[in-house]
């Protein structure tokens, strides 16, 4: 099923699912991350799609010309960096709970 451009939230709502966690757009070329909970913790996965107008009407496609492959390439890697980021703020912050977790082991007497 084929998300209308800028109506994720409108969209999921009607699925029962989230919408997506962050949007990285260059010019006309955007990948769109996704957030899924695991049994092994969160996990994302990124669409990545072309924009265009068509008459009146913005669409988006998952095909790619010659000359988008360089903003493909550019979407990614910012997409990669932002989930990269977001993965190790979540596992300092998983650290950092479990450091300040008193148990008998760390209370001071």
């Amino acid at each position: 099923m084929r998300v209308p451009f800028g109506n994720y939230s409108g969209f999921h709502s009607l699925i029962g699912e989230k919408g997506p966690v962050h949007e990285v757009r260059v010019g006309r070329v955007r990948a769109v991350i996704w957030e899924n909970e695991t049994p092994n913790g969160k996990r994302h996965n990124v669409t990545i799609s072309r924009l265009y107008k068509d008459g009146d009407q913005w669409k988006d496609s998952t095909s790619f010309g010659r000359d988008d492959l360089p903003l493909v390439a550019k979407v990614t890697d910012l997409a990669h960096s932002w989930i990269f980021g977001i993965t190790r703020r979540q596992s300092r912050r998983i650290v950092r709970d479990r450091q300040t977790t008193v148990t008998p082991k760390n209370m001071l007497l």
